[in-house]
């Protein structure tokens, strides 16, 4: 396997469409809007998720109520059609989660990737 590194899926999506070069599935747990037709890894491989998600995140000991106020502001913003066009263009599909689930998320990420790294034998350089 080759890693053919990309400046965003979408420029990615085009060389497949293409011609150029040959998926065989997303890395995702399930398929992606943007190819429909190309399956989800974890449709072979049970269990097989490698996603990329963003947050937003705060210092620590930040108030409840600015965390909720945040969220409700992200949760507006992605909301508008614009911005759900543009994060679709890119290949992104929102599943926001409020404050009180994102640190048992975060944690649950940092201890997957921890242990697949370990696994590995990965070793910082």
């Amino acid at each position: 396997m080759l890693q053919v590194p990309y400046k965003g899926i979408p420029l990615a999506v085009t060389d497949v469409l293409g011609g150029n070069l040959r998926a065989i599935g997303v890395s995702s747990a399930r398929r992606s809007a943007l190819a429909p037709d190309w399956p989800a890894l974890a449709e072979t491989l049970p269990g097989f998720d490698i996603d990329a998600w963003l947050a937003t995140l705060g210092p620590k000991g930040l108030s409840e109520q600015i965390a909720r106020r945040l969220h409700e502001a992200t949760v507006r913003a992605m909301a508008k059609p614009d911005v759900q066009s543009r994060l679709a263009t890119l290949g992104f599909t929102p599943a926001l989660i409020g404050p009180a689930d994102a640190a048992p998320f975060v944690k649950a990420e940092v201890a997957k990737w921890a242990a697949l790294v370990k696994q590995a034998g990965i070793l910082p350089e």
